[in-house]
């Protein structure tokens, strides 16, 4: 279903977009919750990128991105 999502908003936003951001993290999620932290990490890696360019460098976003690599780095 995050995929999907994910699909869509690709198809109707910038690849650069915020939303697509959040689709990535809640695909992230889900590979974590699976263990399959390999998938997660380079998902949220994009999620990174994506915020680095589209927000400004103080916002939350970028710390909470930041976090979920540093927490599946953990678990790797």
């Amino acid at each position: 279903m995050h995929e999907k999502a994910l699909d869509i908003r690709q198809n109707y936003l910038s690849s650069k977009h915020p939303d697509v951001a959040r689709s990535y993290g809640n695909i992230g999620l889900v590979y974590e919750a699976m263990g399959g932290y390999t998938k997660a990490l380079s998902s949220f890696y994009k999620v990174q990128e994506i915020f680095e360019t589209s927000l400004s460098p103080t916002h939350p976003h970028i710390a909470q991105a930041k976090w979920d690599i540093e927490r599946v780095i953990r678990n790797l």
